[in-house]
């Protein structure tokens, strides 16, 4: 549709490799994205534009993915916030409430995935934990 804007995701995460293949998913899908391998880029992209959506990896340790959350949490709370971890289902599942995720997914995701939860999360808007 003419003038209607594409929504846009922001994927933050550690591993460029697993980030650009999530990336070019997303974007085969029509979504437009941005990512960030650091908690400061993705602060830093999220004040330059509204993100209708927001990925990331909360890493083996629980600490990176959670705190740039929280700092996007701050500047956008009606933003949903979808976590993925590879760590112990708990520990991990924990992490992501604490930070107010819409959605946690243990990884590996397969793409479909992935996209099947974005859309959701897009269109119920911020929640409390739903895995």
């Amino acid at each position: 549709m003419p003038g209607r804007r594409r929504s846009a995701i922001l994927i933050v995460g550690e591993e460029t490799e697993i980030l650009r293949r999530y990336a070019r998913s997303c974007s085969a899908y029509g979504y437009a994205v941005d990512l960030a391998t650091d908690g400061e880029t993705a602060a830093r992209l999220a004040s330059e534009r509204r993100f209708d959506v927001v990925v990331s990896d909360i890493g083996k340790q629980g600490s990176f993915g959670c705190d740039s959350l929280r700092r996007l949490r701050e500047q956008h709370r009606g933003v949903p916030m979808v976590v993925l971890s590879s760590g112990l289902a708990f520990a991990s599942a924990r992490a992501a409430v604490d930070c107010g995720a819409h959605k946690f997914l243990l990884k590996p995701v397969s793409d479909e995935r992935l996209l099947e939860v974005l859309v959701g999360a897009m269109r119920d808007g911020p929640s409390r934990l739903d895995s």
